[in-house]
């Protein structure tokens, strides 16, 4: 990103500062150098920041408005608290550290600023995280069509189902490992989510309960996906708000039957399935059949 020559602290641009002004950011695994400096340039733009360490963030769900992570500052497990955080995230790190996870375990990022950075090249990414294009709803090009997301990390069952799903108007988007299934629900937010047990990243279970803390998603119809049926597992998507829990092998006709089921029910406010239920009726009615062979 180019920065323009005359870009001053003291003449900050109106749009950054409305967007930054009391806005709260979160610095983990910066020393202490580092953090002062980016509570300095945040304070000009009257923005607050804080410290975490890293344990807060791991036992913490509220980590403010902006979460600002140090590359090699803070572990794997660290990183994958911050991939579930529900605030926009910005990575910092050395170039070349950057470039080798840019397309790796750390894409949910946002934004990346690159080390050495300057004060402006800071406040101009942090005013596009919570401002830019990204805080944009990307479905309001459709609203007229429900939206389905589909998360699993079988990339040929995935085009399938999406080629059977655009087939009967009903748009969907995928992810393929448990972080970006809930970056994708947060950027997206879906009307029905399909979700799959084990995925890389974070577990699907992982996923559905991170959600169901957010007000937007308490009653997001969610059927689970899993080639596993331990009663424990049942149990625990019905704890977890889950409406049905499907075993694989699954064909995508039976999945768009499901989908639509729970949207018209959805619609009509009546949808209160069960996945407990639904596991208890397979073998009457032979719902969870191999591909090819559902009804």
């Amino acid at each position: 990103m180019s920065v323009p020559p005359n870009f001053g602290l003291f003449g900050i641009a109106p749009e950054i500062a409305t967007a930054l002004a009391g806005k709260r950011a979160v610095l983990c695994g910066f020393d202490k150098a580092e953090t002062a400096r980016i509570g300095a340039v945040l304070r000009r733009a009257n923005a607050i920041s804080n410290r975490f360490e890293e344990n807060w963030l791991l036992d913490s769900g509220q980590v403010g408005d902006l979460l600002l992570i140090k590359l090699g500052g803070v572990g794997p497990a660290a990183m994958q608290a911050a991939a579930g955080a529900a605030v926009p995230v910005m990575l910092v790190g050395r170039g070349e550290l950057l470039l080798e996870v840019a397309a790796g375990a750390y894409a949910w990022g946002r934004e990346l600023l690159s080390e050495p950075w300057t004060d402006a090249e800071l406040l101009l990414r942090a005013y596009h995280l919570m401002a830019g294009p990204g805080r944009t709803p990307a479905r309001a090009a459709e609203p007229q069509r429900p939206l389905v997301l589909i998360a699993d990390d079988d990339p040929a069952w995935i085009a399938l189902v999406e080629a059977t799903l655009r087939s009967h108007g009903v748009a969907c988007k995928s992810a393929t490992d448990g972080i970006r299934a809930l970056q994708s629900a947060r950027e997206l937010v879906p009307d029905l989510l399909v979700l799959d047990l084990h995925m890389p990243g974070m577990g699907g279970f992982e996923v559905l309960e991170k959600m169901r803390q957010d007000p937007r998603f308490e009653n997001l119809p969610v059927l689970l996906l899993t080639a596993s049926c331990e009663e424990e597992d049942v149990t625990r998507g019905s704890t977890l708000g889950a409406h049905e829990y499907l075993l694989k092998p699954l064909s995508p006709a039976l999945l768009l039957k499901r989908i639509e089921r729970h949207l018209s029910s959805r619609d009509a406010g009546l949808d209160g399935s069960n996945p407990a239920e639904t596991l208890r009726e397979a073998p009457a009615r032979g719902p969870m059949q191999p591909a090819g062979k559902g009804t």
